[in-house]
């Protein structure tokens, strides 16, 4: 099995139906980095976990198979 792993910007920190909506993406591209915009959809728990990221902040996000 492989992985890649990304640290990644969040574009937007939103809220619908007691879930927080997070777009990730770069304003450019490169090598190594997250060459797509995402948006993922987390509980408030991992919300927290992750401390309440925001614009700006970068997250990791690990893609396998």
């Amino acid at each position: 099995m492989g992985q890649i792993e990304y640290e990644v910007p969040v574009k937007n920190v939103a809220m619908a139906a007691g879930k927080i909506i997070l777009t990730l993406g770069q304003e450019f591209s490169g090598i190594g980095m997250f060459p797509h915009d995402a948006t993922i959809e987390i509980t408030k728990t991992e919300f927290d976990t992750l401390n309440k990221p925001s614009v700006g902040d970068k997250i990791k996000i690990k893609l396998e198979k």
